[in-house]
């Protein structure tokens, strides 16, 4: 079975919110956006130990991983989690705004961890943002 990487439901959230944002100003570089998302996460899926991690406070959070979504993308920072599957996306953000204060209540350490579940019939990065531009 191929390696795969599903998003949670707040990270699908991230991919749509950060895709309108870049529409905003041109299409076509939100579905740029939209294509390295989708090649990174697929990328790490087969290689899930190439992020690196953060070094989170809370214990739920120790195998989170973090990687950049490309040298254009830059700016923007996938957070994740190996499985034995591949990998299940988080979230997605912008570094200059304060995720480890976004982790850092217990809801959101538990939304995070994977605790709540993932929605079934999980969605690619660039299927996520197609449907909502």
């Amino acid at each position: 079975m191929m390696p795969r990487s599903l998003l949670t439901p707040q990270a699908r959230r991230d991919a749509v919110e950060i895709a309108r944002y870049i529409a905003a100003d041109n299409r076509d570089v939100a579905n740029d956006f939209l294509i390295a998302l989708q090649d990174t996460c697929t990328h790490f899926a087969v290689m899930p130990e190439r992020g690196r991690r953060y070094g989170w406070k809370h214990s739920a959070l120790k195998d989170v991983r973090v990687m950049r979504v490309s040298k254009t993308f830059g700016a923007y920072l996938i957070f994740y989690l190996p499985t034995k599957d591949g990998v299940r996306i988080i979230r997605i953000l912008h570094g200059a705004r304060d995720f480890p204060t976004m982790f850092g209540t217990l809801s959101n350490v538990r939304e995070a961890a994977g605790i709540h579940g993932l929605a079934r019939g999980g969605m690619s990065p660039r299927e996520a943002g197609k449907r909502s531009l």
